[in-house]
């Protein structure tokens, strides 16, 4: 009973991680990207085919075949970002990935690797966190797109629970968190835009 729940909600999971890149990539064409953080999306992406990899690892095909659905579009997601300027950016999320995770994952397997990479994980949400504190135009951020990707981790949370991966479970309360608190911040932000944008109008 347990694992087919445990399929059926790690299915949904998957859904809905591919829906979070589907709506960003949509706004970012639709409004453009502005308070979109690179660094965010590009340790997306490299995250995406380590979690495949472990999937497979602990054979788990819904996290498996669900983020590498996910990976074309972060790939999108990122092209359509200034990335040429910020190959270093990319470079660097990329010898972060490769050495924390991969380390730790040649060192002492998928158990220990899961660590570092749960710790990257959450740690990849802070670029855009700031960007939303720091910046007032953050109208390329899809407010949609991370409240889907909120869920996603409250299912992911449940996922883990049910097929009694405790450390991934924990890390994904922290995940649904810092997720959330993107949403609150792009939608506060973008309501102060679109005040500031009237006021404008109403001077002139």
């Amino acid at each position: 009973m347990h694992l087919s729940l445990a399929t059926a909600i790690g299915t949904i999971s998957a859904v809905f991680g591919f829906l979070m890149g589907a709506y960003q990539l949509h706004r970012a064409y639709k409004v453009g990207i502005d308070g979109i953080s690179l660094a965010t999306w590009c340790s997306f992406g490299y995250l995406a085919v380590w979690w495949s990899a472990y999937g497979f690892a602990i054979n788990s095909p819904e996290s498996a075949w669900g983020n590498i659905a996910t990976i074309p579009v972060i790939f999108l997601v990122v092209r359509k970002l200034d990335w040429k300027n910020g190959i270093r950016t990319l470079y660097i999320n990329l010898l972060v990935v490769v050495l924390i995770p991969g380390l730790m994952t040649a060192i002492g397997g998928w158990s220990v690797g899961v660590v570092g990479v749960g710790a990257i994980a959450l740690w990849n949400r802070f670029p855009q966190i700031l960007k939303c504190i720091r910046y007032k135009d953050v109208e390329g951020v899809s407010a949609s797109g991370w409240l889907i990707g909120t869920i996603c981790s409250m299912f992911w949370t449940y996922y883990f629970y049910l097929v009694h991966q405790w450390y991934t479970f924990y890390m994904n309360i922290c995940l649904t968190t810092a997720s959330l608190t993107i949403v609150v911040l792009s939608l506060w932000r973008q309501l102060q835009w679109k005040k500031d944008q009237l006021a404008v109008i109403r001077g002139h």
